[in-house]
């Protein structure tokens, strides 16, 4: 019999990226769902709450590293709030994948049992700058509190700020595995 071919796994391509902070904008919103106001519009979760609150900043900044996109400019769009609702709360427990019974799936690595998860995760997308479109977007959703912390950073702190990026890229999509305002170079940790 002949041999089974395994399926190659997309590549994966870690990125760190450092923005220098150029400046901001903020919105704060307050307002009751959508859907109460015109039920019509579809696209619409009945687990959506009620009353919607949101923080959004746009973070404007330019690349410092990796040297290969330095110089290159960003807006990063930071929400204080959830995708879908419920997701910030999740455990890993509530995404480990399940078997064809509902029983946990696991797989053996080095004769130890780990945990399989069902899907990719992320705090949201990058897309990088082109020839069309010489600004790059950043779009990330984070726990209010979290962005409640970048604006006090932001509006409080007087020397440079910077965005640090972990993106990964898989095919053509650039997802975000983490997103932090700081005080310090994150090229010179």
């Amino acid at each position: 019999m002949g041999q089974r071919k395994r399926q190659s796994k997309p590549k994966e391509i870690h990125t760190f990226l450092g923005l220098k902070v150029k400046d901001y904008k903020l919105q704060v919103v307050s307002s009751i769902n959508h859907a109460l106001r015109d039920p019509k519009a579809g696209f619409y979760s009945m687990e959506e709450s009620v009353y919607q609150f949101g923080t959004e900043l746009e973070i404007r900044g330019e690349a410092i590293y990796p040297e290969e996109r330095e110089g290159e400019e960003y807006s990063a769009w930071v929400r204080g709030n959830e995708i879908n609702p419920g997701e910030f709360s999740l455990t890993l427990k509530d995404v480990q994948a399940k078997n064809g019974y509902g029983a946990p799936k696991y797989r053996t690595y080095h004769g130890r049992e780990i945990p399989v998860f069902e899907h990719a995760f992320s705090l949201g997308f990058i897309e990088k700058p082109t020839k069309r479109r010489p600004t790059g977007s950043i779009n990330a959703w984070v726990a209010p509190q979290v962005a409640s912390d970048y604006l006090t950073l932001l509006s409080s702190f007087s020397g440079p700020l910077y965005l640090d990026v972990h993106e990964l890229k898989v095919e053509r999509r650039r997802r975000i595995l983490s997103i932090g305002l700081q005080t310090s170079d994150p090229a010179e940790e």
